[in-house]
C-alpha cells in the first residue's frame, strides 16, 4: 500500500469532505445515466467469464480453479468483522482494517463466483458480508485512512454491483443501508488527490459514483484526472512513459498504473474513453515500466519528474521484477480490443502465466485474479 504523503494538504481533505459528505442519506439528483453492472465488469464481461469457464477453455478454466480454491472464494468463509470503526494511521497502525481487507476481498470473490456458477450460496455469503459491515461500521479515521477506505471500498462496491444487478436475493432496505455507508463513511474518508494516493482515490470515486448513481462523485474523479496539479494524467506519466514514482520503487509504480487502468475500465463500461487520453499515455507508462522490470536497462529517466515534491535521482531497483496483478486488464483493452502493440506488457503476462494475488502483501491493493477477470483472447 501507499505510505503517508507529507505533501497532502489538509485543506484539500476538508474540501473533499464538504463535496462528498453533504447528506446524511443517499440523496442525489442524477443527470448522467449509468450502466449497470458497470464498475469493473459489465454484463458482457460477466457473460464472457462464465462462458469461458463453463466451456473449460484455457487459460480461463485453470484460472478459475485456482480462484475457486482460495479460502475467500468459499461459501463457508468465516467473516472476520464487522467492526464499528476502522483506523489506518501512520503512528498507531491498523485497527479493524485487516478484518475489512479480508472481508472486502471475500465479498467480491464470492459475488464473482456466484456470477460464474449461479450457485446462490456464494451470493448469500457475499451479501451477508456487505450487510454485516453496513449494519455495524460507523467511523473510518486515521492519517492514512484515504488509502484504507479507497482500497477496501472499491472491492466492496464491485461485489455490491454484481449482487444488485445479477441476483435477486439482496433486500432493498439492505441495499439502501449499504449505499448510505459508502456515501457517508467511505467516500468522505477516501478523498486524496496527489500521485499514487490520488489514483486510488479517483478509482474509488468512480466506482462509488457508479454504484450510487452519483454523478458528482464520478465527475470528481474525472476532474482530478484531467486537471489536478498532482493527480492529472500528464503529471503522473511523462511523455517518455516514466511514472512520477518510478524512482521510488516498482511496486507503487505498478499499483498506480493498475489504478489508472481500473479507472479506464470503469469509464469504458460507462461509455466513455479514459484509456485513450493523451494519445494512449497509459499504454506508454505500462510499456516503460514493463520493459524496465523485465530486466532492460538504459531507460530514459528524468529526476525532475517528481511526485509532487518528492523526487529521486534514478529509476528504482526496489521490487524490480516483482509483478503486481495489473497487466491483464490493460493488455485486453489495447492489444485485443484496439489491436495496438504492447510487446513488453505481453512478455510480463507470458512470464507470470496467470495473474492471481498480489505477491507483495495481502492488503487488497490491486484487483487480483486478472487472467480470470480480464483476459479476452489467448495470447
Amino acid at each position: 500500500m501507499f505510505f503517508k504523503n507529507p505533501f497532502l494538504s489538509i485543506a484539500v481533505l476538508l474540501l473533499g469532505l464538504s463535496v462528498l459528505a453533504s447528506s446524511a442519506t443517499v440523496q442525489h439528483q442524477k443527470r448522467r445515466t449509468f450502466t449497470h453492472p458497470g464498475i469493473f465488469h459489465s454484463s458482457a464481461d460477466l457473460l464472457r467469464i462464465r462462458t469461458k469457464v463453463n466451456a473449460k477453455e484455457e487459460p480461463w478454466y485453470t484460472a478459475y480453479t485456482e480462484f475457486a480454491a482460495n479460502s475467500r472464494s468459499q461459501s463457508t468463509y468465516t467473516i472476520n468483522g464487522p467492526k464499528s470503526f476502522v483506523t489506518r494511521d501512520n503512528t498507531i497502525g491498523f485497527v479493524g482494517l485487516y478484518e475489512l481487507i479480508s472481508d472486502c476481498r471475500a465479498a467480491y470473490d464470492l459475488a464473482l463466483r456466484y456470477s460464474i456458477t449461479r450457485d446462490a450460496a456464494y451470493a448469500t455469503k457475499s451479501r451477508d458480508i456487505l450487510n454485516a459491515w453496513s449494519n455495524t461500521l460507523t467511523i473510518m479515521n486515521g492519517s492514512d485512512i484515504q488509502l484504507g477506505s479507497s482500497i477496501t471500498g472499491t472491492h466492496l462496491v464491485n461485489a455490491a454491483e454484481i449482487l444488485r444487478y445479477d441476483w435477486t436475493g439482496w433486500a432493498a432496505a439492505d441495499i439502501t443501508k449499504f449505499s448510505n455507508m459508502i456515501q457517508n463513511i467511505f467516500a468522505p474518508a477516501a478523498h486524496a488527490n496527489s500521485g499514487g494516493w490520488g489514483t486510488l482515490s479517483m478509482k474509488a470515486f468512480m466506482a462509488f459514483g457508479v454504484f450510487l448513481n452519483n454523478e458528482a462523485l464520478y465527475n470528481e474523479a474525472l476532474t482530478l484526472y484531467d486537471s489536478d496539479a498532482c493527480g492529472k494524467l500528464s503529471f503522473m506519466i511523462a511523455s517518455t512513459g516514466q511514472y512520477c514514482e518510478s524512482g521510488r520503487d516498482q511496486g507503487h509504480t505498478q499499483l498506480s498504473l493498475g489504478n489508472m487502468a481500473e479507472m479506464s475500465q470503469i469509464s469504458a463500461n460507462q461509455g466513455e474513453d479514459l484509456w485513450g487520453k493523451l494519445s494512449n499515455r497509459l499504454l506508454l507508462g505500462y510499456e516503460y515500466t514493463a520493459k524496465y522490470n523485465l530486466g532492460n536497462d538504459g531507460m530514459p529517466y528524468d529526476a525532475a519528474v517528481s511526485a509532487c515534491g518528492a523526487s529521486w535521482s534514478a529509476i528504482s531497483t526496489i521490487d524490480r521484477g516483482v509483478w503486481r496483478p495489473t497487466y491483464e486488464i490493460l493488455y485486453a483493452h489495447f492489444a485485443v480490443d484496439k489491436g495496438l502493440a504492447a510487446p513488453y506488457t505481453k512478455q510480463v503476462i507470458q512470464k507470470v502465466v496467470r495473474e492471481k494475488l498480489n505477491p507483495v502483501n495481502a492488503d487488497a491493493d490491486s484487483c487480483e485474479w486478472g487472467t480470470l477477470k480480464f483476459r479476452k483472447a489467448a495470447l
